[in-house]
């Protein structure tokens, strides 16, 4: 990531840090955010963040460069929240991504991405294809090659995520929570849901 006189290249397993003039942050490389979801390993690329104004991302990374350079207590889990906070603050700023206009596949998987991570209840390939004006199967088989996963796995995922996060932090009933993710029926959600976390939605919130 690239800020300033900073620049901080973050790879899944490393993180390097050196100085450099730029008025960029880029995350290292274009497939940084579909390999956290797949677990792929691809060539260096730069995925931009056009965020020399924002203010926020600015001073966290300042603290966590103190953090760095000074010996503190509790150094490890400071530096840990702050880069959670810092990858947040980026997260809210995804709109600031400066993306080639030739990069259409790139393009339309991180907008593909969005569309699950907020339409999750009632996301489907058609009405995103639609938006787009574009192909379902192409899309299809872009999203295949760009995430090595398919739509229906990456939407099950986020909705399974968001089904976890409400079991852990809210008194909704498991009813409620199948229903605000868009799975109608209850059988198919216990089962999809054991399938993946090996318990049950009420065994997962009784143990968390």
């Amino acid at each position: 990531m690239l800020i300033g006189r900073l620049t901080l290249v973050f790879h899944h397993n490393a993180v390097v840090n050196a100085l450099e003039f730029v008025d960029f942050i880029a995350f290292s490389n274009h497939d940084f955010i579909i390999g956290c979801l797949t677990s792929r390993d691809t060539e260096s690329n730069y995925l931009y963040f056009n965020a020399h104004d924002i203010i926020p991302v600015q001073n966290l990374l300042e603290n966590l460069i103190w953090n760095l350079l000074e010996d503190e207590p509790n150094k490890r889990s400071m530096n840990q929240i702050t880069m959670g906070l810092l990858f947040m603050s980026m997260i809210n700023h995804s709109d600031q991504i400066v993306i080639s206009d030739s990069s259409y596949d790139q393009s339309v998987t991180m907008e593909l991405l969005r569309y699950i991570d907020t339409m999750y209840k009632t996301a489907s390939l058609t009405e995103f294809a639609s938006q787009h004006h574009a192909d379902v199967y192409t899309l299809s088989r872009i999203i295949k090659k760009q995430t090595g996963s398919t739509f229906s796995r990456l939407l099950e995922t986020r909705r399974l995520e968001q089904a976890c996060f409400l079991l852990k932090n809210t008194d909704l009933t498991i009813e409620d929570i199948a229903e605000n993710i868009g799975y109608e029926n209850l059988s198919f959600f216990y089962r999809l849901f054991r399938r993946t976390y090996g318990s049950t939605p009420r065994e997962y919130r009784r143990n968390e």
